[in-house]
């Protein structure tokens, strides 16, 4: 099966793995062996095809199954300890101020 890597992919790769020193060609080869090694752990909804989160080595990416002949993987979602830690500053994000409508802001 012909698998192929977005550039969004290998950014999303960089920024939530910190890995900015290796180049293109390493995160490609990266993210196509979690693609072919990885476990499927849930469906994911998107109109393009079948849609999987696929986790291998810690690692979870998002992939598209066109066909039996093609795939494309989406996004590089992180580890663990990333995804973790996204869900804790969602937690600890202060709701916006809720300003009144009868209240004269320029008076």
């Amino acid at each position: 099966m012909r698998v192929d890597v977005s550039k969004h992919a290998i950014n999303r790769y960089r920024e939530r793995l910190f890995d900015f020193k290796s180049s293109d060609e390493i995160i490609e080869n990266l993210l196509r062996e979690i693609a072919s090694r990885g476990k499927r752990v849930k469906a994911r909804p998107v109109t393009l095809g079948d849609c999987y989160e696929v986790t291998h080595k810690g690692v979870s990416i998002v992939l598209v199954i066109d066909d039996e002949s093609k795939a494309t993987i989406l996004t590089c979602l992180g580890n663990a300890y990333y995804r973790k830690w996204v869900k804790r500053q969602n937690m600890l994000r202060i709701p916006g101020r809720t300003l009144h409508l009868e209240t004269n802001l320029f008076a």
